[in-house]
């Protein structure tokens, strides 16, 4: 058929397919470019939603960090120190936005330490629970190999007291025969916290913190598998 069409109706049709075969190359070259632009674009977008979090979650862990040292600084070595360390905890534990849910202390005597903790209180003062121990306890096993002034981040999976909730702890040994003092924050409040941190990203996003060995709060999309070994795996 194609063979009795004039020369100008095949020059037509030739000119028509050549046009078509065009336009989709033409097509496939830009959906090309442009999915490898927003390609790049959410990568760029992605990576910048990693730093922010990243310094948030690290600027959050500072300010416990300074937290514990001025509290700290408030145990001198008197013997009513302890009442005012308990005044000023109990303030800097009712603020709303703080990640810390217990202050710890332990404080030399004779025979072994004195052993104080402050919690999260719902009222104006804080919840105490002191006693005597001969050592430091197994569950604030890294306090023992802290120089003077030197401090570490730990996990315990089951903190000392009456409310065991596995915590991310900062310990601090203070200066001469002053003893130490930690800071708990909970896994449920940190894990609440970078919920929040993340509810308004524009990506499915999740969060986690962890230790070299345990994770110990994730929030976001991912997080019931990150802590819950029983929980499904996403893929």
């Amino acid at each position: 058929m194609f063979g009795q069409w004039s020369l100008r109706r095949r020059l037509t049709v030739a000119v028509v397919l050549y046009t078509a075969v065009s336009l989709i190359v033409i097509v496939l070259l830009i959906l090309n470019i442009a999915v490898r632009f927003v390609g790049e674009q959410t990568q760029d977008a992605l990576t910048a939603l990693n730093r922010s979090t990243a310094a948030a979650i690290t600027g959050e862990l500072r300010s416990v960090e300074t937290l514990t040292y001025a509290l700290g600084g408030v145990l001198d070595g008197q013997r009513d120190s302890i009442l005012s360390l308990w005044q000023t905890a109990s303030y800097s534990l009712r603020q709303p936005d703080v990640l810390v849910q217990r202050i710890g202390t332990l404080q030399p005597v004779s025979g072994g330490y004195r052993l104080n903790l402050f919690r999260r209180p719902l009222t104006v003062t804080a919840p105490r629970q002191k006693n005597t121990v001969r050592a430091i306890p197994a569950e604030l096993a890294p306090l023992v190999d802290l120089a003077l002034s030197e401090s570490v981040w730990f996990y315990s999976a089951d903190p000392y007291g009456t409310t065991r909730t596995p915590s991310l702890i900062y310990a601090l040994r203070l200066p001469g025969t002053r003893g130490y003092i930690w800071a708990e924050i909970t896994g449920p409040r940190l894990a609440e916290w970078l919920e929040t941190l993340t509810e308004n990203s524009p990506y499915p996003y999740g969060a986690v913190v962890t230790t070299a060995e345990q994770v110990v709060a994730a929030g976001g999309r991912g997080a019931a598998a990150l802590t819950d070994p029983q929980a499904d795996r996403c893929p």
